[in-house]
């Protein structure tokens, strides 16, 4: 007899599983013809580096496909109906900071950067996270001379926000030891 467990499963609901997994980090994924060689379907488009192509890294909570010839990322599960309802082109990258949190005895400029085309920056200084409503635009470098803890995240319009970026600086007496 043949194992089971090479089979699709079904489940309660009539969806169909894989009994396979993909990479969070990215991997070539393909539909083959009854052939065993010819693609019907294939994610091989972003390069992973090292001469590898694919699909690019997963996030939690976020899926990857394809609406009609379009490829997108999808935030609101929709079993059973088009895959439009909550998509997004792509994930904003994370803002990079000129200074990481740390111990600092003089005051400096912080600069923020997105390498995402496009993109701005929105960041806080009370805790909460930034959004399109809370927060302030980064437009200029922030002074930062005491004690303080900066939120920031990247948005850009048909994208997913970024992740956040949390910088706690802590200013200390030098006299201190």
């Amino acid at each position: 007899a043949e194992n089971p467990a090479n089979y699709p499963y079904v489940d309660l609901a009539g969806y169909l599983h894989t009994n396979f997994q993909l990479s969070k980090d990215g991997e070539y994924l393909g539909l083959i013809d009854s052939d065993g060689i010819t693609p019907v379907h294939e994610y091989n488009h972003i390069d992973l580096g090292g001469g590898k192509q694919g699909y690019p890294a997963q996030d939690s909570d976020i899926s990857y496909g394809c609406y009609y010839d379009e490829v997108r990322y999808f935030s609101v599960p929709t079993p059973g109906a088009d895959n439009l309802k909550g998509s997004f082109e792509q994930v904003t990258k994370k803002p990079d900071v000129n200074m990481k949190g740390g111990c600092y005895i003089n005051a400096f400029s912080l600069t923020m950067s997105c390498t995402t085309p496009g993109a701005y920056i929105r960041y806080t200084t009370d805790g909460t996270a930034p959004t399109l409503i809370n927060g302030l635009d980064y437009t200029v470098p922030v002074a930062v001379s005491s004690t303080t803890r900066i939120i920031s995240k990247a948005f850009k319009p048909g994208f997913q926000p970024s992740e956040a970026r949390i910088e706690t600086y802590i200013f200390v007496d030098p006299a201190v030891s």
